[in-house]
């Protein structure tokens, strides 16, 4: 799934961190950079298409959210857009999570 990683807690290192524990629950980050604001305090996942439900469900385990809302008005370039609030700045990783390799690509 083509995930959107957005940062809404000043803190861009620990958000590219967290990226660790959604690769391995099938994302792969084709967007990553600041959100609007920085003082958002919950870690929201959310996928744009009905079928990312199941993907966007074990991101949202992976990272100890919740869950994932459903936002059909969403951006139709990723299919999972997690916005990482301030709960989850220096948190441990979630239990069964592992470390992970990350590749970033430029698309052009």
């Amino acid at each position: 799934m083509r995930v959107r990683l957005l940062n809404a807690n000043g803190d861009a290192a620990a958000t590219l961190e967290l990226s660790a524990r959604l690769v391995p629950a099938g994302a792969e980050i084709v967007v990553f950079g600041n959100a609007a604001r920085f003082d958002v305090a919950t870690t929201e996942v959310e996928y744009y298409v009905e079928s990312g439900r199941a993907a966007a469900e074990a991101m949202a385990r992976a990272l100890g959210v919740a869950s994932a809302r459903f936002n059909p008005a969403g951006d139709s370039t990723v299919d999972v857009g997690v916005v990482v609030g301030k709960d989850l700045v220096g948190s441990p990783p979630v239990s069964g999570s592992s470390p992970a390799t990350v590749t970033t690509r430029a698309r052009g």
